[in-house]
């Protein structure tokens, strides 16, 4: 077990009532970990600040669940907690759903489930754990490679609704087997948070993944004001064209960037997408047409370029006049020596250009 405050010798001298962070670590060939954790924190009786729990690899029997979510009732964690479960068996997940009903006060939460396949049905035990977070203003969740398909998709986003003081929301849900409805599932639920301030999406190697999933995940989220930073990141080995400029995938992407258009707000974007588009000129007008009307953009990161000079500059085209712009990052596979005179690049106070 680590204690994670400055010093040990701080923690030892709280008195009853104070505030710590707790860091508690336990894998599957230490789980006598557990109680040794119990014992120390009912024998100092201070409130839990911070408390980040890995139980990564391990094998939770219903005893141990158990015996966490003793533990957890007893800890009172004030603000900040942070589950990790990655590559974990877990025998039930009902457990999992009262351990996070028993920590509704929350303010931040991080959950981690890469790599459990919970399916739809047990994605239904977190949503019950987490729908009543009335306070929550983060919250981070990784469901990478977890099976999850439209149904389940559906009920994280029957759960995010409830959420109305969210205003950071980092949502990890690559490699799962997400289509197009899982997008319209996702953007009724972004919609309805009208605090949210920072998007984070991962939707990378999803295996019925289409275009349609892209554009609809953001559909309408321009209704968004309070948005400010917003990163999206699409496989390229997943998103492709299935011939050059097919009329449906360029639609779908059209409308996703003119649906961007509609973010004036965000001061960071951040996009990490198929390489593929940047070969299609009327793409690369549209994301420029979407970078040009965010007013107040201070930060652009630009990932996958694999386009011509040509289409690079009608993807920069006007840049330079976006009077906050300061920070320009541009990864692509064409000579940076070859650019060094576009004027939207000398215009930036900082300038980071990768050759892939």
């Amino acid at each position: 077990m680590k204690i994670n405050n400055q010093k040990k010798e701080n923690v030892q001298k709280q008195q009853k009532g104070g505030s710590v962070n707790l860091n508690f670590s336990c894998n599957k060939y230490s789980i006598n970990k557990l109680e040794l954790f119990q014992q120390n924190l009912l024998k100092r009786q201070y409130l839990v600040k911070q408390l980040i729990i890995n139980l990564n690899e391990s094998h939770l029997s219903d005893q141990m669940m158990k015996n966490l979510q003793e533990i957890l009732l007893k800890a009172k964690v004030q603000e900040n907690f942070e589950l990790n479960l990655v590559s974990s068996l877990i025998e039930s997940y009902q457990f999992i759903s009262e351990i996070l009903q028993s920590q509704n006060q929350l303010i931040n939460l991080s959950l981690n489930f890469g790599a459990v396949n919970m399916f739809n049905g047990q994605i239904d035990f977190i949503c019950k754990g987490i729908m009543n977070y009335s306070n929550l203003q983060k919250l981070k969740l990784n469901l990478t490679g977890c099976s999850i398909q439209d149904q389940g998709m559906e009920k994280l986003a029957v759960c995010l609704v409830q959420f109305k003081k969210l205003q950071h929301l980092d949502l990890n849900i690559q490699q799962n087997k997400l289509g197009e409805k899982s997008g319209n599932h996702l953007s009724a639920a972004l919609c309805s948070l009208k605090e949210l301030s920072i998007l984070k999406v991962d939707l990378n190697q999803n295996q019925v993944f289409s275009s349609d999933l892209l554009a609809n995940s953001i559909k309408n989220i321009g209704y968004l004001n309070n948005l400010q930073e917003m990163q999206i990141y699409v496989s390229h080995k997943i998103l492709v064209f299935p011939q050059k400029d097919h009329p449906k995938y360029v639609n779908y992407l059209s409308n996703y960037f003119n649906e961007l258009s509609k973010c004036v707000n965000l001061k960071t974007f951040s996009i990490d997408i198929t390489p593929s588009i940047f070969n299609n000129q009327m793409l690369c007008q549209h994301l420029n047409k979407a970078i040009i009307l965010m007013s107040f953009l201070k930060i652009l990161k630009i990932s996958g370029f694999e386009g011509s000079l040509s289409n690079l500059d009608q993807l920069l085209n006007g840049i330079e006049f976006h009077q906050s712009l300061v920070y320009l990052s541009i990864d692509m596979n064409i000579q940076p020596k070859n650019l060094t005179k576009h004027p939207a690049l000398k215009k930036v106070k900082r300038l980071v250009m990768c050759q892939s």
